[in-house]
C-alpha cells in the first residue's frame, strides 16, 4: 500500500472522495465480518439517530436520501421469513438488576489447586547456557574479555555484542566472489547502521578479505570459494523439545568430554536458534558459526587457546543442538539421508585470528560429534530417555 499527501493539487477532492469511498467500504467490511460471527443467534441494537450514511444502511439497501430504515426491515424481514424478528423495545421497561448474594455466609475467592506447567517455552542456546529468555542470533555477548596483561590482538576493531552483529551483518549479506565492490556497499552500511566510525572501513576491507581467503580445511574450500548457490546464510530453525532436563544433558555431555554448565531450568516447548552459515560441498555439509570474540594475541588462536574458548563460552552444547537441527533439516530434505555419509563437520571461525598469512588452522575450531552423541541427545529431547 501506498501512501499519499496532497497538498492542494487539481485533483484533491476527486482523491478526497475517494479516500471517503475507501474508509466507507472498509466500514462495512467490519461490520460483516461481526455481523457473520454468530453461530446460533444474533441480537443487533438499532439506537434512534442511526444515520442513512451508516455501514448497515448501506448493507440493507444503500443508503442515501430516500433510504427508511423502516422500509428496509420490513424487506429484510419478508425475504428472510422466521428467520429474522424486528421487535421494538420498551421504553418503560424495567431492565432485570442483579441483587447480589442473598446467603449470609462470607464470599470466599475459590483455592487454585492446578498445577500449571511453568517450563514450557521457547528456549535457545542463549537461554540455556545463562539462564536467559533470548531468542536472537548468538553475537558473542557472553565471552569474558582477554587478559589486558596477554598483549594486544591482532585485529583491533572493537569488541562486544555490537561489533559482532556488525560482522555478522557484513558476513551474511557479502558475496565474496562479487569483488571488492560488493563488501564495501555492506561495510559501510553495516558501520552506519550500527554506530561504528567510518575510519574503520579500510580495516575492515583487509581483515574481511583475509578472512574469506583461508581455507576451511587442508586442501579444503575458503569461504569466498563457496558459490552462492551452495550456501544458506542465517539460518533459522524452530522444533520441539519433550523435555530437555539440565542434570541430565550435563550428564551426557561430561561423559562425551564436553564441558559445560549452564540453566538449572527445564526446558519444555520449543528449541529455535540461528546458523550464521550452512554449505554444501562435494555432497557433505558443514555447518559455520562465526565468532567475534577477541580471545588476545594471536597465539591464543591456536589449537589450545580455541579450545578453552569453545569451554568457556559453552559452545560445546551450541553446536549439538545446532547439528541436531541440521540433521533434522537434512532428513526432510534428502531422501536417503545419512549422517556418515552427508555432515561433513562444524566449524567455528574465531574471526580475528584468521588469515593465509597465519598457521594453517589458527582461528578455526572443526569437530564433528559422534552420531551415537546425537541420538543419545535427540532421545532425551524427545523424552524417551
Amino acid at each position: 500500500m501506498t501512501l499519499l499527501a496532497d497538498f492542494g493539487s487539481p485533483r484533491q477532492e476527486a482523491l478526497r472522495q475517494i479516500a471517503r469511498e475507501e474508509e466507507a467500504a472498509e466500514r462495512r467490511r467490519l461490520l460483516y465480518v461481526a455481523l457473520t460471527r454468530a453461530q446460533y443467534r444474533l441480537v443487533l441494537h438499532l439506537p434512534e439517530g442511526l444515520g442513512q450514511q451508516s455501514p448497515l444502511a448501506a448493507l440493507l439497501g444503500g443508503g442515501g436520501k430516500d433510504f427508511s430504515w423502516r422500509v428496509a426491515l420490513e424487506g429484510l424481514t419478508a425475504a428472510a421469513g422466521d428467520a429474522v424478528a424486528v421487535v421494538p423495545l420498551d421504553d418503560h421497561a424495567e431492565a432485570p438488576r442483579w441483587t447480589g448474594n442473598t446467603a449470609s455466609e462470607k464470599v470466599r475467592a475459590a483455592s487454585f489447586t492446578r498445577h500449571l506447567q511453568m517450563g514450557w517455552r521457547v528456549g535457545s542456546f542463549t537461554a540455556l547456557s545463562s539462564g536467559g529468555r533470548g531468542e536472537r542470533p548468538d553475537y558473542d555477548d557472553t565471552i569474558p574479555a582477554p587478559d589486558p596483561l596477554s598483549g594486544p590482538g591482532p585485529v583491533t576493531f572493537p569488541r562486544g555484542a555490537q561489533a559482532g552483529i556488525c560482522l555478522h551483518s557484513i558476513l551474511q549479506r557479502w558475496n565474496p566472489q562479487r569483488g571488492e565492490e560488493d563488501l564495501l556497499v555492506h561495510i559501510d552500511g553495516a558501520l552506519q547502521r550500527y554506530g561504528f566510525s567510518a575510519q574503520w572501513r579500510q580495516d575492515l576491507r583487509q581483515w574481511l578479505p583475509a578472512v574469506a581467503a583461508t581455507p576451511l580445511w587442508q586442501d579444503g574450500p575458503a569461504l569466498a570459494e563457496i558459490p552462492r548457490a551452495a550456501r544458506l546464510a542465517e539460518w533459522e530453525f524452530t522444533f520441539p523439545v519433550s523435555r530437555l532436563d539440565p542434570l541430565a544433558l550435563a550428564a551426557h555431555l561430561q561423559a562425551a568430554g564436553l564441558p559445560w554448565a549452564g540453566s538449572e531450568e527445564t526446558l519444555r516447548g520449543y528449541l529455535r536458534g540461528f546458523v550464521d552459515l550452512l554449505f554444501v560441498h562435494e555432497g557433505r555439509y558443514y555447518l559455520v558459526d562465526y565468532k567475534s570474540n577477541d580471545l588476545g594475541p594471536l597465539e591464543a588462536y591456536g589449537a589450545n587457546g580455541l579450545a578453552a574458548a569453545m569451554g568457556a563460552g559453552g559452545y560445546h552444547l551450541q553446536y549439538l543442538l545446532y547439528t541436531l537441527a541440521v540433521q533434522r533439516f537434512l532428513r526432510s530434505r534428502l531422501p536417503e539421508y545419512d549422517y556418515e555419509s552427508h555432515f561433513g563437520g562444524v566449524y567455528y571461525l574465531f574471526l580475528r585470528g584468521m588469515s593465509p598469512q597465519h598457521r594453517p588452522g589458527w582461528g578455526i575450531y572443526a569437530t564433528r560429534p559422534s552420531a551415537a552423541l546425537l541420538a543419545d541427545l535427540e532421545r532425551m529431547m524427545e523424552g524417551r530417555s
